[in-house]
């Protein structure tokens, strides 16, 4: 059906058919809370060949006020990765792809790309919590067994590990399984130029493909799944179908 002309939102103005939330920057993935009253958005800073790798950040947004708050992230164990993937609060971060997912054991598990430092899937709990989150930061019990999720919760991420890629990955996007498992795609090469990029715009030639992790196997490719900068991905558990989204 024919909608009509779409207004201009540059100046970042809400009109009748568009609403517009102006407070993220680059905003490349995004997924909804539990009670539906937030969203999570990756601030993409930057993969090659286009642009140089930069950090970025992980934002909330009320999905009522449009407005950017607070987001608080502590770093516990590594129970949901791969045990010899190691992070902290001060190893860099550039997040791309993300999902989430509300795991076999109730918990809400987020899994974000990271491509600072290598290239890596980083694994978060997403928990409700009742109290202003600057009072959460302090000490991890204050968050375990967080509070009944009510509509005007506020939330916040406990890192549960991560899992490194392979050195031959440029990974973009994951779809998350209720066991922690996950599909990731592989877009093309760390030497894929600027000008490669442009010749597979017009060639579709394959140039990745998606992987697939576990705990007990780790990464393995996934068959059928090779083509022209693989980008997003998801995967509908229920019917056993995967989608991505090619070049």
């Amino acid at each position: 059906a024919d909608i009509g002309a779409i207004a201009d939102v540059s100046g970042c103005v809400s009109g009748s058919r568009l609403s517009v939330a102006c407070v993220v920057t680059n905003p490349e993935d995004m997924a909804v809370t539990p009670d539906r009253q937030f969203i999570i958005v990756s601030e993409f800073g930057g993969i090659g060949p286009l642009n140089d790798i930069g950090p970025g950040s992980l934002a909330l947004v009320d999905a009522q006020t449009k407005a950017r708050v607070p987001l608080p992230i502590i770093y516990s164990d590594n129970t949901w990765g791969d045990a010899t993937c190691e992070k902290n609060v001060d190893s860099p971060f550039g997040p791309h792809g993300l999902d989430l997912v509300k795991r076999a054991d109730g918990r809400y598990q987020l899994g974000v790309i990271n491509h600072m430092d290598h290239e890596s899937v980083e694994m978060f709990e997403l928990v409700a919590v009742a109290k202003e989150p600057t009072e959460l930061q302090q000490t991890k019990e204050s968050w375990e067994g967080a509070a009944e999720i009510t509509p005007r919760n506020k939330w916040g991420l406990i890192w549960r590990g991560c899992v490194a890629a392979p050195k031959v990955n440029y990974i973009n996007d994951l779809s998350l399984l209720v066991d922690g498992s996950f599909f990731v795609s592989h877009m093309y090469p760390h030497e894929f130029s600027t000008n490669d990029f442009l010749r597979v715009a017009l060639t579709k030639e394959a140039t990745g493909y998606v992987l697939h992790w576990d705990r007990q196997n780790g990464f393995s490719q996934v068959n059928g799944t090779e083509g022209a900068q693989p980008n997003g991905i998801a995967y509908d558990e229920a019917r056993s179908l995967l989608y991505v989204a090619f070049n």
